[in-house]
């Protein structure tokens, strides 16, 4: 008896918690308030800090927010502008995959309901973002291949800067 009490346990201890639910990307996410939906973009990059958010509303305009996941939980928090006293937006909800959803503290003045789609990466976005990551860099090469008459860059030294 001990023993299969003893190997549930360690079955347990094995499965470990749950892995933790990845945000990063780009997410449309609407709040649904009885004013209406609110829409805006959400950027959520990691870095050695941890994770950073960025909104970016539907004019352009861009604002920091904070984000924080435990597992599947996620809290985002950040301030609508009000002239003498900013509202302090709280969003709590779950992670499912590409989707999260949860409710909306407006400033203690209001609650909501929202939701966010991760969205796909389009074949351009994915080309600049990797051509991004090489900003600042300068590479080294070699001319592999020339007309046989042109020697401009025969026996010189190649490096291509990226800005």
């Amino acid at each position: 008896m001990h023993a299969i009490h003893a190997a549930v346990i360690l079955l347990a201890l094995s499965l470990g918690a749950p892995p933790q639910a990845d945000v990063t990307g780009t997410w449309e996410v609407a709040v649904l308030g009885a004013r209406g939906t609110m829409r805006f973009t959400l950027t959520v990059t990691k870095g050695e800090a941890g994770l950073g958010a960025m909104l970016t509303a539907p004019n352009g305009e861009n604002r920091a927010a904070t984000i924080a996941t435990d597992r599947n939980a996620v809290t985002i928090r950040f301030d609508l502008d009000n002239p003498g006293d900013p509202v302090r937006v709280v969003l709590t909800g779950t992670i499912d995959g590409e989707r999260m959803k949860g409710s909306a503290d407006v400033g203690g003045r209001a609650a909501a309901d929202w939701t966010a789609t991760r969205r796909k990466i389009r074949p351009h976005e994915e080309f600049w973002g990797h051509l991004e990551k090489l900003c600042d860099g300068a590479f080294e090469g070699k001319v592999v291949e020339a007309p046989p008459t042109d020697t401009t860059f025969a026996g010189k030294r190649l490096v291509m800067h990226v800005r």
